[in-house]
C-alpha cells in the first residue's frame, strides 16, 4: 500500500510540474496567463479511448468530473471491472491529472486539451509504458 501511494504521489507532483511548466512557459514567451474562454464542465463524460499498442482495439467508458475547490477529481469507469481515480489541475485549456488504478496495478498521467465546451481530447501515459494513448471525452450530463 505504501509503495501504491509513493508511486501516485510521485505521478501527481509530475502532473503539477507539467502544469507549473505550462504556465511559467507562456508567461516568459510574453503570453498573459489569462484563462480561454472555453471552460471546463463538470459532470458525467462518455469516452472512448485507444491503449496505444499497435492493432489496439477502442475501449469505451464513463468519466465523471467533480470540481473540489482549485482542483478536480475523476473517476474512469472502463468496461464492468475497471475503476480509476485521479486528481487534476486546469491551467489555460489544459486539464492534468495524476491517476491511479484500483486494483493498485496501475498509475500514471494524463492531460486534457479542452477543445470545445462539452469536449476533452487527451493523452495518457501509465508508468514504466514507453507509448500513449489517446481518450476523447464528450459531455453527457450534471453529476449523477
Amino acid at each position: 500500500m505504501k509503495k501504491n501511494l509513493f508511486c501516485f504521489s510521485a505521478v501527481l507532483a509530475l502532473a503539477v510540474l507539467s502544469v507549473m511548466v505550462l504556465r511559467f512557459s507562456t508567461q516568459a514567451a510574453g503570453k498573459p496567463s489569462s484563462p480561454r474562454t472555453i471552460s471546463l464542465r463538470p459532470g458525467v463524460y462518455s469516452l472512448e479511448g485507444y491503449n496505444g499498442m499497435q492493432d489496439a482495439k477502442p475501449y469505451l467508458g464513463v468519466v465523471t468530473i467533480v470540481q473540489t475547490g482549485e482542483t478536480y477529481q475523476l473517476q474512469w469507469k472502463v468496461g464492468r471491472v475497471q475503476t480509476q481515480k485521479g486528481i487534476g489541475l486546469l491551467e489555460n485549456g489544459i486539464l492534468s491529472v495524476g491517476y491511479y488504478d484500483l486494483s493498485g496495478r496501475d498509475f500514471g498521467v494524463v492531460s486534457y486539451r479542452l477543445v470545445q465546451n462539452g469536449r476533452l481530447e487527451g493523452k495518457w501515459a501509465p508508468m514504466g509504458v514507453r507509448s500513449y494513448g489517446t481518450e476523447l471525452l464528450i459531455w453527457k450530463s450534471e453529476q449523477p
